[in-house]
Order: C-alpha cells, then sequence, then structure tokens
C-alpha cells in the first residue's frame, strides 16, 4: 500500500510522483538493474492495483486505477517515466497515457488523460482551471459526453510563457444535454457540441526585448474558453452557436454567436429577455408567435 514512507525510499524521479499524482492504494514493484561493461540500465515498475489517483495538472478524481507507471534510465540517457493506466471516473472509464523525459528545471511532460461516455458532473467541472468551473456552473448544464485532457510541460512553454507554465488544453464533446443558462435563464434541451479550453493564448507573453525599442506590455493572461457548432432545442425551436471567452488585462471577454429557427415567442423567452433587461422591448412590441433572429 501506497505511504509517504514508501515513496521516501524510491528514485528521486519516482518520488516526485506522489506530489504529481496523490496516489493511494494497493501496488506492486519490480526492479531490475543491468550492467555490462561501462553501460547500465534501471528499471523500476510500478503496478497499481486498484488504486485512487488524482493528477496534479487536472484534479479529476480517478477510482480502481490499474496499469503501469515505468521508470527507466541508462547509462546513455536520461530518464523516462512512461504511463499508460487506466481507471474510473463519473462512471465511465478513463485513460491516462504519455511520458514525462528529464529532471527539473528541463523537463518534458506530455500526458493525455481521455474518457469516454462520462457525465460532467461537479468532480469533472472543478478539475478545469482557473475561474472556469465557476462560470461552468453559471451555464447549469447537464450533460454526457467524451474529453480529452492533452498535458503538456517543455522548452517551448517554458520559453513562451514561463518556467512553470503547462500548455494544457481540454476538449470536452457534449453528445446529449441540457442548460439553463444562469444570465440568460432560457432553457435548451438536446445540447450538443465541443468545448475547449487552453490554459495558454495562442500567442506568447513572454516577447524578447529588443535594443532601442520599448518595452512591450504584458500579455493578458489566463486560460481561454471556446464553443464550436453548439447546437440545441426549446419548444420546437433550433438554434446554432459558437463563441469563446478569452483573457483581457482585468477580467474577461465573452463572445457569442447565435442562429435561432423557428423560435416560439412565448413567456420563458420573455423572462430571459427581462433577466438582462431587454423586457421594455417586448412590453412595447407584445410579439407572439414564432420567429427566425440571430444574435452576435
Amino acid at each position: 500500500t501506497v505511504s509517504p514512507e514508501l515513496f521516501g525510499k524510491l528514485p528521486g524521479k519516482l518520488q516526485s510522483l506522489e506530489e504529481m499524482f496523490h496516489p493511494a492504494g494497493p501496488l506492486n514493484i519490480g526492479y531490475v538493474f543491468k550492467r555490462n561493461g561501462l553501460e547500465w540500465s534501471k528499471r523500476l515498475e510500478v503496478q497499481p492495483l486498484g488504486m485512487a489517483a488524482r493528477y496534479r495538472g487536472f484534479p479529476y478524481p480517478l477510482k480502481n486505477v490499474r496499469g503501469t507507471v515505468e521508470h527507466v534510465v541508462t547509462s546513455a540517457s536520461r530518464d523516462q517515466i512512461r504511463i499508460d493506466l487506466t481507471g474510473e471516473g463519473a462512471g465511465a472509464q478513463v485513460n491516462l497515457t504519455g511520458s514525462i523525459r528529464g529532471a527539473a528545471p528541463d523537463v518534458d511532460i506530455d500526458l493525455k488523460l481521455t474518457g469516454n461516455g462520462v457525465t460532467l458532473d461537479d468532480e469533472l467541472i472543478d478539475a478545469m482551471p482557473d475561474d472556469n468551473p465557476q462560470f461552468l456552473r453559471r451555464l447549469r448544464a447537464a450533460a454526457h459526453g467524451d474529453f480529452v485532457a492533452n498535458i503538456r510541460h517543455n522548452r517551448r512553454t517554458r520559453r513562451d510563457f514561463g518556467p512553470d507554465a503547462y500548455d494544457n488544453e481540454f476538449h470536452i464533446q457534449i453528445r446529449r444535454g441540457s442548460m439553463h443558462y444562469e444570465v440568460f435563464p432560457y432553457r435548451l434541451e438536446n445540447l450538443s457540441g465541443t468545448l475547449v479550453i487552453r490554459t495558454v493564448p495562442e500567442h506568447p507573453v513572454r516577447l524578447p526585448e529588443a535594443k532601442g525599442q520599448p518595452k512591450q506590455p504584458a500579455m493578458p493572461e489566463g486560460t481561454t474558453l471556446e464553443f464550436h457548432d453548439f447546437r440545441a432545442t426549446h419548444g420546437g425551436g433550433r438554434l446554432r452557436g459558437s463563441g469563446r471567452k478569452d483573457p483581457v488585462n482585468g477580467g474577461a471577454i465573452l463572445t457569442l454567436n447565435v442562429d435561432a429557427e423557428d423560435m416560439a415567442l412565448d413567456t420563458e423567452l420573455r423572462k430571459a429577455l427581462a433577466a438582462i433587461r431587454l423586457d421594455n422591448a417586448w412590453t412595447t412590441f407584445d410579439p407572439s408567435g414564432r420567429m427566425n433572429f440571430a444574435v452576435r
């Protein structure tokens, strides 16, 4: 069973796994050392036997984790950790694969966490970076789908975004769901689409200074959130939309594009418009029936 005492006896690189994955539960450990003249190799393999784990860069709790974590170092190459794990989360199978090469401050991390048929629950929302959990809760969404989390830290991320930056990217494919946005409380059904979250901007924030040129203003830091090809229905009407939330100095800006067809001009729409202080227009024109519209 995993304990701090056990990790204290492992090679230094593997000791970092405790902080990185917060493992708990039973496991097997195997160790092989080979030498052939001046050449040598060390191989340590950890096999979880139904453990629990939570990765620091994406703290989504996993249980019943099984597979292998293999640490290999040779006289001719820098050390490498290869990860191939399967666990359970939100009632579905979740896989974690990838590698960790080298040692700080020049470590290269390339991991992928995937899950199919998962529920967009509080645990998955809480694992999202920065202020995105708060924003996603305001959507009041109930959804099922698939997700892919790519976790990267390498020479490029250190150069472009700072020594501690991770270039993480989360893709959530919503297959079916509903939403009742707190700001615009208009219930949507049959929701589908793709949500993408990135932890670094599209362009570097650490720019080299040119001699004789004024210092560049600080670039806004924070995660970006993108909505791709979202579709939903309400009362027989159909909506399509896309948008994004980008960091700006001092906060964030939300951009949405929505096209609607055959939407009912009903009481629910009137209440939603009242929430964003557009009820005066409704009172003035007193519309009824159905209509198409676009919002930008």
